[in-house]
């Protein structure tokens, strides 16, 4: 009877072992994608506030600070390397909202001082390492008073050098989530099977 048992915890350690080896080659398999792979990090601009000091995005690589061109608000200057709230030169796309159409955005001529650009536009920032944009969404103009204007959109930034933000995203913390899953499974699994049955 007792070498019975021994079998059953010996085989659910070993299908425990297995699963686990296999969580972690997937987990394995994604972040290599990801390092293999160009990967496009985006996030939200949520009522930046002009002239404000510089926003930083791309893991601190990248800062820019913009000004309202017009009290009515729809517009705003970017500014490049050559202003000291800026570590890049400025491009805009006029009229693109979706940066994926564009797969190398080497080709555009930026500018080291600064541009013009409105709602539905995107900015594109290039450094010496880097390629990023800001998809502007919104322009809010001051009230008049205290409150600056503010900007809303997207912001994208390219993490291999390249010019290409045709790639899709890779979500590295979402590997790790499903790693982290097969943890918890396997725990309970391994609990249900080793916890005490009433006489």
């Amino acid at each position: 009877m007792m070498d019975v048992t021994v079998k059953k915890q010996r085989s659910l350690k070993m299908i425990c072992l297995r699963l686990f080896m296999i969580s972690l080659g997937c987990c394995f398999g994604v972040m290599c994608s990801v390092s293999t792979h160009a990967a496009l990090w985006t996030g939200a601009i949520d009522d930046l506030s002009e002239s404000h000091g510089p926003f930083y995005w791309g893991g601190g690589s990248l800062y820019q600070e913009w000004s309202c061109a017009q009290t009515t608000g729809g517009s705003g200057w970017f500014y490049g390397s050559a202003y000291p709230s800026s570590n890049a030169d400025v491009y805009v796309y006029a009229g693109l909202t979706d940066v994926a159409v564009v797969s190398d955005a080497t080709q555009f001529t930026y500018a080291l001082y600064t541009v013009l650009a409105s709602e539905g536009d995107t900015v594109f920032f290039h450094s010496k390492d880097y390629y990023a944009a800001w998809v502007i969404d919104e322009i809010t103009p001051s009230d008049g008073g205290s409150s600056l204007a503010s900007l809303s959109g997207q912001w994208y930034f390219q993490d291999d050098g390249t010019g290409d933000f045709s790639v899709v995203p890779v979500s590295i913390p979402g590997s790790i989530w499903l790693l982290g899953g097969g943890f918890v499974v396997l725990a309970a699994i391994f609990k249900k099977r080793h916890s005490p049955r009433p006489a």
